[in-house]
């Protein structure tokens, strides 16, 4: 009797310690999505600074090549976007990523609206889409871009 309770310990024990292993914890997943998440902020905030350049030296450009300009910008968030939606963020960290999705969504339509409204030569939509712009980057991406780089801890410049 003994060594059948002995036996049945030590499967008992063998269980739970495999169990504890098998299992990520939830720092681990934050840690491989501030992995992931890293290089995604790195280029937001280049591509930030790019759209600061390309808005406060538009008024000495052609249409031609602020369409140009915002095109590339928009490109260049789509891209961001499709990396952003490859990580896994953990559970707690799911709802902030898809606001940070949402807003680079509506920030490569506004990039987009700007660039077709550049070459339509509409002053009006290009007025529109860029306020749209400046809100939407506000809110929809520093905001939770924030979020995401205080809860992983990830070194940013801003």
């Amino acid at each position: 009797m003994a060594g059948r309770t002995l036996t049945l310990l030590l499967v008992l024990i063998s269980t739970v310690a495999l169990a504890a292993c098998g299992g990520s914890s939830s720092e681990d997943k934050t840690k491989d999505f501030a992995k992931q998440f890293e290089p995604i902020n790195t280029q937001l905030l280049a591509t930030g600074a790019a759209l600061g350049q390309e808005i406060q030296t538009a008024q000495g450009k052609s249409n031609a090549e602020i369409a140009t300009a915002f095109s590339a910008l928009a490109t260049k968030v789509g891209a961001q976007l499709t990396a952003l939606k490859a990580t896994t963020p953990p559970d707690d960290l799911q709802p902030t990523v898809d606001a940070l999705e949402a807003g680079l969504a509506s920030a490569q339509q506004d990039l987009t609206d700007i660039a077709d409204g550049a070459t339509a030569n509409d002053v009006a939509k290009v007025r529109a889409a860029t306020v749209k712009l400046l809100k939407d980057s506000q809110t929809g991406i520093r905001d939770p871009r924030r979020k995401l780089v205080k809860a992983t801890g990830i070194k940013s410049a801003s």
